[in-house]
């Protein structure tokens, strides 16, 4: 092992290649490249700035390349608790207003959710083709690398955790940057570490909703920023949006 180097270098070393972490983002076996072909097919489907999708998996990389798709393409996105039952993962889902929705086959009760939720243009499964829902590997493949030509930085719209009754959206609003621009960071009072900044700035309980770290990785893969944007949290559902 190389000197100054220890557990935690080797693990990085063991993570970076299959995430493709670099300054090379629109390397196709990278995470850059694959969050590329993400972004293309929600362009493709005609998905413009502040428009929603849904993410319903377990942890699993496509989970964040679909993040960082929405990222460099304007969305909103919400990610659904892989322990919501049908149900509730449907009302979750509805009233995000996704018209794209995407899982994985894991996810037993995924195939009620068609039924439950009609408005849904578009369901997108990994390891799963059976219709309506086409197959994840499939429709990102047909997919370029690059990056598309009118990148928007996207967000999470996180979900409360609906201990006084339904959950409740939580709405920031979306500011007009690029993936690429310098991100605003809170000068004063910011956690000690960014796992605790993520903790604390992220107002969606893992009850209902898992806790994105996208907010803290945006931009080209590799430049790792923090964005610490104040969220304004109401009891009127998507009452802050601009």
């Amino acid at each position: 092992m190389a000197s100054g180097s220890g557990p935690r270098d080797a693990g990085r070393e063991r993570i970076s290649p299959e995430l493709g972490l670099g300054p090379d983002g629109g390397r196709a076996d990278g995470l850059g490249g694959r969050a590329n072909r993400v972004a293309h097919l929600l362009r493709d489907h005609g998905l413009r700035q502040r428009d929603r999708i849904s993410i319903f998996m377990e942890n699993c990389l496509p989970m964040v390349e679909v993040q960082g798709g929405a990222e460099r393409t304007g969305l909103y996105y919400t990610l659904a608790s892989a322990q919501l039952t049908a149900s509730e993962a449907a009302y979750i889902i509805n009233d995000c207003g996704a018209t794209v929705v995407f899982t994985t086959s894991r996810m037993a009760v995924a195939v009620e959710l068609p039924a439950l939720c009609p408005d849904v243009e578009r369901w997108i499964m990994v390891d799963g083709a059976n219709d309506p829902f086409e197959d994840y590997a499939t429709v990102t493949a047909a997919q370029p690398v690059t990056p598309v030509a009118d990148e928007q930085l996207g967000m999470p719209l996180s979900y409360s955790s609906g201990t006084t009754g339904k959950p409740k959206g939580v709405l920031r609003p979306m500011r007009d940057m690029r993936p690429s621009d310098p991100l605003p960071i809170r000068p004063r009072n910011l956690p000690s570490s960014p796992s605790r900044l993520n903790r604390e700035y992220n107002h969606a309980p893992r009850a209902h909703l898992k806790r994105s770290t996208l907010p803290l990785v945006c931009g080209r893969w590799g430049r790792v920023r923090l964005c610490a944007m104040p969220v304004a949290a109401s009891s009127d559902r998507h009452s802050c949006e601009m």
